[in-house]
């Protein structure tokens, strides 16, 4: 059976086949060129960026935080990972004299992550000093976050200031483990709360080792500066959308061209596509009243 279509309908089919044979010239132009011939709103980028972290660490921080790693970023830093294997291994920012700590920003980030998992409590081992940068000497500390059921801390009300001692370690349902080098100098002047008798602290505590942690916990550090690269995954989706925009006369603005070709480009779109539009609808006009 043979379908025929109106006139109209091949205009219309010209006018979306036009949308992505463009889109996808703006996409292969951006490719070739690393974004040069395009102007992003960087909101866009960075609200990718950001995505693409939280779904890589599968994590529901707000998004402010995971913005101020990203923009806190300096290429210039220097970094070095120490360690045998990879998966053993810390990774470090060297300063011009010894190891720089690491910032707020990710100190707050390693705590409200961990919060948001459910870690309630923190235990920790102090190891020996060790050298490790420059006749400088650090504490090894091995940190532990934990999990006790509420139901199971005795407490006169839900706010209350509560340290746990050795005994309430049975009720630990999950732990999560990680090794954290201070400066000894530093860290001594401020070690009034390590001689509690009491081995479980209320996790803000953890917040005075994360600030005083030279080394980063895990792989953010090293997916935030992959992401800061300059080799940044243009996605087609955004071509398809800009050329739908430049079709429809929209022009919001968040995408714009950045160069002499894709200004031709899309005047050429924008001229051939209101041309068809108009045919379109004068057509499909003499159609209804036939």
């Amino acid at each position: 059976m043979n379908i025929k279509f109106k006139k109209s309908t091949y205009y219309l089919i010209t006018y979306i086949f036009i949308i992505f044979l463009m889109s996808l010239i703006y996409w292969k132009i951006t490719v070739k060129s690393n974004g040069d011939d395009f102007s992003f709103n960087k909101d866009i980028i960075l609200t990718k960026k950001v995505n693409k972290f939280k779904s890589k660490f599968n994590t529901n921080i707000d998004n402010n935080y995971i913005e101020n790693l990203i923009n806190s970023y300096n290429e210039y830093d220097l970094t070095v990972r120490l360690g045998e294997t990879k998966e053993n291994s810390l990774l470090f920012k060297i300063g011009e004299k010894d190891l720089k700590k690491i910032s707020f920003d990710w100190a707050y980030y390693y705590y409200t992550n961990m919060y948001n998992q459910g870690y309630n409590y923190i235990s920790y081992e102090v190891g020996d000093g060790v050298e490790i940068f420059d006749n400088n000497e650090y504490i090894q500390i091995i940190l532990k976050f934990a999990q006790i059921p509420e139901n199971k801390i005795n407490r006169t009300s839900p706010s209350q200031y509560i340290k746990l001692d050795s005994a309430y370690e049975k009720y630990i349902t999950e732990s999560n483990t990680f090794n954290v080098y201070v400066d000894k100098i530093r860290f001594t002047e401020n070690l009034d709360w390590r001689r509690n008798n009491c081995s479980l602290y209320p996790i803000s505590e953890s917040m005075h080792l994360l600030l005083n942690s030279i080394n980063y916990l895990g792989d953010e550090y090293d997916y935030v500066k992959e992401l800061n690269s300059n080799i940044y995954s243009y996605e087609y989706i955004d071509f398809l959308y800009f050329s739908a925009i430049t079709a429809t006369t929209l022009g919001y603005g968040d995408i714009l061209p950045n160069s002499k070709l894709v200004r031709i480009l899309v005047a050429l779109e924008t001229v051939f596509e209101v041309i068809i539009m108009g045919i379109f609808i004068s057509l499909k006009f003499k159609e209804l009243n036939d």
